[in-house]
C-alpha cells in the first residue's frame, strides 16, 4: 500500500473457527475475561434466541476491535465495543457502531461505566460518554431497581422504548453474563 492510498477496512461477523477469533479471545483475556464466557455468550443454548452475534472490524485483515451483540425485546444490545490502542481515534468505534445501529427503526442499548470524580478511569469513562453523544447515543435516565446498574449509565439510540422493554432487555442481558460466568465456573467440576 503506498502512503496516499487508504488502508482497506472491513467488518464482518465472526465465528469460532474464524482467524479473527483467537486474536478477540486474547483481547477479552487481558480484560480478565475467560474464552469460555465468550464461547458460552456466543453458542450457548439459553442465548440462541437473543441471535448474538460477534462482528470484526479489519484494516488490512488484521483484526483492529470488535463488538458483540443481542437482539431482544424492541433492542438490539452492544457489548463489549472495543477497538486496540494502538487503532484508536481512526473512526474504527464509529464504524462499528454505524454498522451495528443501521436500522433506524430499531433501538439499539449499551451500558457505560459511570463516571465518578474519585475514579481512576475517570478520563476514560469520560471519553466513552462524548464518544456515545458524537455517535447519537442519548443518556436514559431511570431509577435503578438493582445494585448492579448503580455503576452504569444506560445509552439508547433510536426510537424510545417503554420502561419496561428498558428494565426487561437489561434484566435479560444480566442474566445473559451471569449464565455465561456461572456455567465457565462450574465446567469440569463434579456436581454433588
Amino acid at each position: 500500500m503506498n502512503k496516499n492510498s487508504q488502508p482497506t477496512v472491513t467488518i464482518r461477523q465472526v465465528s469460532c473457527d474464524d482467524e479473527f477469533y483467537k486474536s478477540i479471545v486474547e483481547d477479552l483475556s487481558e480484560n480478565r475475561v475467560e474464552p469460555q464466557i465468550l464461547a458460552s455468550l456466543l453458542y450457548g443454548p439459553e442465548t440462541r434466541s437473543s441471535s448474538p452475534r460477534l462482528l470484526a472490524i479489519a484494516e488490512e485483515d488484521q483484526c483492529v476491535g470488535y463488538v458483540i451483540t443481542f437482539d431482544f425485546f424492541q433492542a438490539t444490545y452492544i457489548t463489549h465495543l472495543h477497538v486496540r490502542e494502538s487503532f484508536r481515534r481512526k473512526g474504527y468505534g464509529t464504524m462499528l457502531l454505524r454498522h451495528v445501529c443501521s436500522n433506524p427503526d430499531r433501538t439499539y442499548l449499551l451500558l457505560s461505566e459511570v463516571a465518578m470524580s474519585d475514579s481512576d478511569q475517570l478520563a476514560t469513562c469520560v471519553h466513552r460518554k462524548i464518544f456515545l453523544l458524537k455517535n447519537g447515543f442519548r443518556n436514559v435516565p431511570f431509577k435503578r431497581s438493582s445494585p448492579y446498574y448503580a455503576n452504569y449509565d444506560v445509552h439508547i439510540k433510536g426510537p424510545d422504548i417503554e420502561l419496561g422493554s428498558l428494565l426487561a432487555a437489561l434484566r435479560k442481558s444480566y442474566e445473559i453474563w451471569n449464565t455465561a460466568y456461572f456455567q465457565t465456573l462450574c465446567q469440569d467440576k463434579p456436581i454433588r
